[in-house]
């Protein structure tokens, strides 16, 4: 809806068009057949599209000769009968007849029977054979079904089952001497895990005796997770205890075990260097899913492995694998290292962008300013401040700042002087904005304009700055960057 027009005639014309919607700023340079344009919708953003088409077939172009750039900006509060299209055209629309469907929900507790086949076909992640694995389990009265599924695998030959201390099975947050609950537990699985890897002939671990797999078994409380990333995190545990590769198996069968993702992202920063990766996989049925967390060290075809472990086990249970994230350590440095390709921009075709970087034809540069603090202005203010950051710069408008008050709560002042104009917006409550364009590419008079703003109301702060480049050419770079462009720039030496 169109409230009002108006013109200017300087060296630069121009066309200004008001709308309750926002406002259109037309620029045109006869001599160059080149029209730019500003437009600024704070209502019925959802046809900023159609608006642009409309223009550019106004002026007899169309979109693939013309080049444009978009910025977020403040919005005008209490814009009439806009409001309810605005709400109705935001965010993603609902397209399909499935979108009106309940989303299926899976609660329901997986079988016993589905989540050992997962952990089962997990295991063919491991790519080493003569696997000694331990297995972390719940209190030992319970059944600790991870035991003898990692007992059955052909790689294992040796498993270490340890129990969840009995003073840590109920939890011990809550309890007094829960620090020291926790160091007697960490002692005491340190004493079971060298027990059980140190031969009787010897004080230190042999190669054939160190841990490569770590399992946690549902069961296996936040506790003993704790515990173990505290050994696992000691130097000589890593060094003497683990084999240089490792493997750790974590299923997430309830909501409340989403700890057990954390746990993995510490085993992965335990083994952060390449190769190393941690993998979520969601194994959904109908109506329930289990969540399988893996990390492996030392597996360069790990993504490969993965596919082919998760396409075996859907085709053993019925499940639907949903692979969520898989996550990779850090290369390791190579101080010899020797690139196998070495280019040089020669070796690229820079006809492209040297062409580009010779059409730019730059006519003027675009400041926008945002700011905060504004709330305790009037509209009657935001016209004063414009004039008098003008006076003090010692510019003298051509057209005097108008300002259009019926748009909503807040205010939009026009303004124009020789070889440039500008737009100051407030959205009636915070937030101001300062369009400025200058026919000369002067970066600093629109700072020294943005400046004066803050000066004379010290609750203003500057929240952002955007400057772009004006001109035709498909222009991106400011004036001072091309130069005078004497030859080609350091990249276009070899043409």
């Amino acid at each position: 809806t169109i409230l009002s027009a108006f013109t200017s005639d300087e060296d630069i014309p121009s066309v200004t068009v008001v709308m309750v919607e926002g406002y259109v700023v037309a620029r045109t340079w006869p001599e160059f057949k080149y029209c730019a344009y500003d437009i600024h919708l704070w209502s019925g953003y959802g046809k900023l599209d159609s608006v642009k088409t409309s223009l550019l077939d106004a002026i007899g172009s169309n979109t693939p000769s013309s080049s444009s750039f978009r910025i977020v900006t403040a919005g005008m509060f209490g814009v009439p009968k806009t409001w309810k299209y605005d709400e109705m055209m935001r965010g993603p629309k609902f397209t399909q007849e499935c979108d009106d469907l309940t989303k299926q929900s899976r609660d329901a507790p997986m079988s016993e029977a589905l989540i050992n086949s997962v952990m089962e076909g997990s295991l063919d992640m491991l790519s080493w054979d003569d696997v000694v694995a331990v297995v972390f389990c719940g209190s030992n009265d319970k059944p600790c079904n991870s035991i003898d599924i990692v007992a059955k695998d052909k790689s294992v030959q040796k498993v270490i089952p340890i129990f969840t201390c009995p003073a840590v099975v109920d939890g011990v947050e809550y309890q007094k001497d829960a620090a020291q609950i926790m160091l007697d537990c960490e002692n005491a699985v340190w004493s079971a895990l060298m027990e059980s890897t140190t031969d009787d002939s010897q004080e230190t671990v042999s190669d054939g005796n160190k841990i490569s797999l770590i399992v946690l078994d549902p069961e296996a409380p936040y506790e003993m997770a704790q515990i173990l990333h505290k050994i696992a995190s000691r130097p000589e545990m890593k060094k003497y205890a683990f084999a240089y590769d490792v493997a750790v198996l974590t299923p997430i069968v309830k909501k409340e075990q989403t700890w057990r993702r954390f746990f993995m992202d510490k085993f992965l920063e335990l083994w952060y260097q390449h190769p190393g990766f941690r993998s979520e996989v969601l194994f959904n049925s109908t109506d329930s899913n289990i969540e399988m967390d893996v990390f492996v060290s030392g597996d360069y075809s790990y993504l490969g492995h993965l596919e082919t472990v998760n396409a075996k086990i859907e085709e053993l249970t019925g499940l639907v694998a949903d692979v969520r994230c898989v996550h990779s350590g850090l290369p390791a440095f190579d101080e010899d290292f020797v690139p196998s390709l070495f280019t040089l921009p020669s070796d690229y075709d820079q006809t492209g962008p040297y062409s580009q970087w010779l059409s730019q034809q730059v006519v003027g540069l675009q400041t926008v300013f945002q700011m905060a603090g504004a709330s305790r202005l009037s509209k009657d203010e935001i016209k004063l401040l414009l004039e008098q950051a003008l006076s003090k710069l010692n510019i003298s408008p051509i057209l005097a700042p108008t300002s259009f008050e019926d748009l909503g709560e807040g205010v939009v002042v026009f303004t124009s002087w020789q070889n440039g104009n500008a737009v100051v917006f407030w959205d009636g409550r915070d937030n101001i904005g300062i369009n400025v364009f200058t026919a000369e590419e002067d970066v600093a008079f629109a700072g020294q304009l943005a400046e004066q703003f803050l000066t004379m109301k010290s609750t203003l702060v500057r929240t952002l700055r955007d400057q772009m480049p004006r001109g035709y050419g498909r222009v991106v770079n400011l004036l001072e960057d091309i130069g005078k462009r004497e030859g080609p720039p350091h990249w276009a030496f070899h043409l």
